[in-house]
């Protein structure tokens, strides 16, 4: 096959093919939110942004991930992700924790290196 044809070819399929698409900043929040009430402080760590462990601090952040793991230990994740805004590299995600379909709850995340993570706020 020539060699020009081969590169139609592949432009052919890279038109074709779907774009990736990132998991939504909403799944970090069910992740985050999962990994404290099964007891695993550790993970929500790692979905914390650099912004927010180098404010606060690692073993900070471990304390009170634990101290929450402690207090859901006998409780069921209920968390519904009712709305996401997402801008460039910050979201805000609006969530109903618990059954109460009245209550709301939102969250900020910042995207590092492709991944949505926990934040303070949006980066300077």
């Amino acid at each position: 096959m020539p060699r020009h044809a081969l590169l139609v070819l592949l432009a052919l399929i890279l038109a074709c093919s779907s774009p990736r698409k990132d998991p939504p900043p909403g799944d970090t929040v069910k992740e985050f939110y999962g990994a404290i009430f099964l007891g695993q402080p550790e993970k929500a760590l790692e979905l914390c942004s650099t912004q927010m462990r180098e404010f606060a601090g690692d073993s900070a952040l471990l304390h009170n991930f634990t101290a929450l793991s402690r207090r859901a230990a006998n409780e069921t994740l209920n968390l519904r992700i009712l709305e996401e805004r997402v801008d460039d590299d910050y979201a805000v995600v609006v969530f109903g924790p618990g059954t109460d379909p009245g209550a709301r709850d939102s969250v900020q995340l910042i995207l590092e290196s492709g991944v949505w993570r926990m934040a303070l706020g949006r980066p300077d």
